[in-house]
């Protein structure tokens, strides 16, 4: 029996050498506990401060992809979820996720597997006469899990943080009835050019496109557009036209200072004319926080 207990013995005082080596060296290939990754989604305004309490998001879809950016799986889940993001078969994944996104207002692209992450895009939809419809208010980000990364921890939690990606915009025209001396109420605005997509890198497509918010008059007879979403425009001006019924009768892209009129992520761009000044039209401008309003909107 003795040499049984001088080997069993030896065996003890091994792993315990082991064990201390790993706790002094800190060697990501001692035996631990299987690990596992998890995933947990926050929300963000456009500027980046987290948004809290005041459930922004309502519904997230998860795209996850491969070390060579193909598509791998969707998930559906929500903010403030855990997720598990375990692919022992992957050194590394990417994962885009979208808030907000699953409604009749934009297309969502449906990746089958293998598709390139690099090739999908949000796009806005049109409406019947060519007018992109005003998207919903868009969350996106991307983050990068290494599971090859040295960590000890036997749960590694990994954070994704959804941005706000859309701009918003109102706009009020007075002084419409002594400009063009009518009583008609046949006045509408147009809003272009903006961007048409957001690729899954995150970044806005270049097309033209051009929106048709809905107008009304107020108590006061001042042409409103009221709060409307949009795409940002990437730094560019945007041209504001007026229309009688068919016909173009006035534009802007800047103040009377000649600042642009730009539409800046998590903004809200409130946009004041003044058609009655003889013969000067006035135009000025407030880039607002998001949905903090300047316009009589009493109808």
């Amino acid at each position: 029996m003795k040499p049984n207990l001088i080997y069993t013995g030896c065996c003890l005082l091994m792993l315990c050498l082991m064990q201390a080596a790993c706790d002094d060296d800190g060697h990501d290939n001692c035996p631990h506990p299987k690990r596992q990754h998890v995933l947990t989604i926050r929300s963000y305004d456009g500027v980046g401060n987290e948004i809290i309490g005041t459930d922004a998001v309502s519904e997230v879809m998860l795209y996850v992809f491969d070390a060579q950016n193909r598509f791998l799986k969707s998930i559906p889940c929500k903010e403030n979820e855990t997720v598990g993001i375990d692919y022992p078969e992957q050194q590394r994944i990417t994962i885009a996720g979208w808030g907000n996104s699953r409604s009749s207002s934009q297309n969502m692209p449906q990746p089958t597997a293998g598709a390139l992450l690099g090739n999908l895009q949000m796009t806005l939809l049109h409406s019947t006469d060519g007018y992109l419809l005003s998207p919903d208010d868009l969350f996106f980000g991307f983050v990068n899990i290494d599971y090859s990364a040295a960590t000890r921890a036997s749960t590694i939690t990994h954070l994704l943080k959804l941005q706000r990606r859309v701009a918003s915009m109102e706009i009020l025209v007075k002084g419409i009835s002594g400009r063009f001396d009518t009583s008609d109420t046949d006045f509408t605005l147009q809003v272009s050019e903006t961007a048409e997509g957001i690729n899954f890198l995150g970044e806005l497509s270049t097309t033209r496109n051009k929106y048709r918010p809905e107008c009304r008059f107020n108590t006061l007879q001042e042409l409103v557009a009221p709060v409307f979403r949009t795409l940002p425009s990437k730094g560019k001006a945007v041209t504001v036209t007026l229309y009688k019924g068919g016909t173009p009768v006035y534009e802007t892209s800047a103040d009377n200072q000649g600042k642009p009129l730009i539409l800046e992520t998590g903004k809200l761009l409130s946009v004041f004319i003044d058609l009655g000044g003889n013969p000067e039209v006035n135009v000025s401008f407030i880039i607002n926080p998001w949905n903090e309003s300047n316009i009589n909107q009493e109808f």
